[in-house]
């Protein structure tokens, strides 16, 4: 989702006169979880008995939850996720343990990159179909009305 989302970005910088602007590129809010959680899914995804040490010392402070806001991507760049939290754990846990495992990525990393274009493929196509009912909806509904005068 990150790379689609620099790919996205670049083209948008591309087509501007202004100098480069940043963005954030983030879950959705329903796919925001704290560290613990993110950390035991992982490790859950690698298949491995490694436990969480939790230091619950207040020397050192910490947020109980960092949230980047990519309110910006959304709105000016039309991205947004595509893959859920669960998915994205998966697949970095599982790419991670490839590398460690096999140190050679490259045919597993463009498996995933050939799953994750099927997946905006579809995601895509999808929005379009919804869009396009409801545009049908409405525009059905417009005609009876225009009709009815």
């Amino acid at each position: 989702d990150v790379v689609y989302g620099y790919l996205k970005l670049g083209q948008y910088n591309s087509n501007n006169n202004k100098s480069f602007e940043s963005f954030n590129f983030g879950p959705l809010k329903e796919n925001e979880i704290n560290v613990e959680v993110l950390t035991q899914m992982f490790i859950t995804n690698w298949n491995s008995n490694t436990k969480i040490l939790i230091n619950d010392s207040d020397s050192l402070p910490e947020s109980n939850l960092l949230r980047l806001d990519s309110s910006k991507a959304y709105q000016m760049l039309d991205w947004q996720p595509i893959m859920n939290i669960e998915q994205t754990i998966m697949e970095t846990a599982s790419w991670y343990k490839r590398y460690y495992t096999e140190k050679n990525v490259k045919n597993f990393t463009l498996e995933q990159i050939k799953k994750y274009l099927k997946l905006w493929y579809y995601k895509v196509h999808i929005i379009f179909l919804l869009q396009t009912q409801l545009a049908n909806k409405i525009t059905r509904k417009v005609w009876k009305s225009l009709m009815s005068l």
